[in-house]
Parts: C-alpha cells; sequence; structure tokens
C-alpha cells in the first residue's frame, strides 16, 4: 500500500462536539481549495480537544501541497489558493480563534501556515520592509508567462520563490536541476502576526555559480594555501578572493 502524509488542521473556537456540520464543512472547503490535489486528499478524522480536522494525501501529492501552501503563505501562487487562505483567516476572525495547518505525519509536528484570524494585532505587524540579500540553492524552476518570470532555488529541505528578469532567467536555466547558484537582489519581507518574518517576494538583479564541493574539500583547498596569506595586506580578502576563484569558472 502506498504510504500517505497526514495534515492536520488546527482551530481553538470549537470542540468536535460543538462545532457546527455546517461550519466545519465550510472550513474544509476552504483547506481543500488551499491545498489543492483534489483527488489525492481525503478527510480523516476529527480529533478530540480543540477542534483537529486530519486529512490524509498520497506521498506523492504531499510535496505539491507543501509547495502550493507556502505559496499562498507568502501571498503567490494559484489564486485560488490565496483567495483561500484568507477566507479561512476570515472565518476565524468571524469565530474569535486562530489557526494552523501542519504536517503531522512524521514525530515532530511541523507547521506549514498559521492563521493569525482574531489574534491578528495591527501593532505586530510589519512591512513591507525590502533588503538587499543574497540566496543560494539549485534551481528547479524557471519560467512563466509575462516578465519578470518565476525561478525557485532548492537548499536543502526550503525552497525560494523568486523572480527574474527574462534575461537573467535565461541565464540560470543553464544550471538548472546541475548545480547551486547564489543570486543577489532585494527581498520583501513582513513580520506576520505570529511574530515571524516572511520574505514574501524576492527580485534577482545577477547571480554566479557557485563552486560545487564538499566542505571537507573546502578546508582542504583553504589549508594548502600555507602561510602565504600571513604576509598579505588584507588576508581576510586575500582569501575570499582565493575560496571564490573558481566560481565564475
Amino acid at each position: 500500500m502506498m504510504p500517505q502524509v497526514s495534515f492536520e488542521f488546527r482551530l481553538d473556537a470549537y470542540s468536535p462536539d460543538t462545532i457546527p456540520m455546517e461550519r466545519l464543512a465550510q472550513y474544509l472547503l476552504e483547506l481543500s481549495r488551499l491545498m489543492g490535489e483534489t483527488q489525492s486528499v481525503h478527510f480523516d478524522k476529527l480529533i478530540a480537544g480543540s477542534t483537529r480536522a486530519v486529512a490524509r494525501a498520497n506521498w506523492e501529492a504531499a510535496p505539491k501541497i507543501k509547495k502550493r501552501v507556502a505559496e499562498a503563505r507568502a501571498n503567490e501562487g494559484p489564486e485560488e489558493a490565496r483567495r483561500a487562505r484568507r477566507r479561512i483567516d476570515e472565518m476565524l476572525v468571524e469565530d474569535g480563534s486562530s489557526g494552523e495547518l501542519a504536517d503531522v505525519s512524521g514525530e515532530a509536528r511541523k507547521r506549514l501556515i498559521y492563521f493569525p484570524g482574531a489574534k491578528r494585532s495591527s501593532d505586530l505587524s510589519y512591512g513591507p520592509l525590502q533588503q538587499q540579500a543574497t540566496l543560494d540553492g539549485i534551481p528547479i524552476v524557471i519560467g512563466g508567462e509575462g516578465d519578470p518570470v518565476p525561478v525557485h532555488l532548492e537548499d536543502g529541505h526550503r525552497v525560494y520563490n523568486c523572480l527574474a528578469a527574462r534575461s537573467v532567467a535565461k541565464d540560470i536555466a543553464a544550471y538548472l536541476f546541475q548545480a547551486p547558484i547564489r543570486v543577489t537582489g532585494v527581498g520583501t519581507w513582513f513580520r506576520e502576526a505570529d511574530g515571524e518574518w516572511q520574505m514574501r517576494r524576492f527580485r534577482i538583479q545577477a547571480f554566479r555559480p557557485l563552486k560545487d564541493e564538499s566542505v571537507g574539500e573546502a578546508v582542504r583547498r583553504i589549508q594548502g594555501l600555507g602561510t602565504s596569506l600571513r604576509s598579505h595586506a588584507d588576508p581576510i580578502a586575500e582569501l575570499l578572493a582565493i575560496t571564490h576563484s573558481g566560481d565564475d569558472e
């Protein structure tokens, strides 16, 4: 049997014994629109205590669901998912509650998105704040309609959803699924009602490939420099120059 992934939506306004069936159905409908993959997501159960609705998804659909929810959290991705996120938050305001959607498949609960609902406070929300920044990752998605176009970078288990001019994206495409790059640009940050800072947009201005080597290889290369750094006027600048000397090859 194909393994499945469990997702839990939790809200504090009701218990399973007190939540009206119609209201529960409204929440589940919007959750379905938020998560997408409607043929692969199935309602499982309600858990006692605060209202905790559990849904199961086919293993192969889980990454798509997580990506869609992450995009909606950043106010990106399909309009249907973004609209569902806003509607769930509005419903929680009406019910005087807050909520969250989490991946509960493993030993540790992994929050995917928080809905502040009635706990939203204007004095806790800040933004947008724009700041020059750099991101590292392997390009996994490039292209789309319009200009700029989406460019997604994967760094371990994290995916950065960026935008780049078509001319820049065309050059990045040479590294698609192959090698890590470092992009520089301007990030747009917001402080959410739960106190967490979230980067909702990142506009890539330039990039360069990174040398694909292990930590051990990098340490041995630096150790092999010998004592030449000691006599240099600015050893730190020289070290950085040597470390990045192969990046543009």
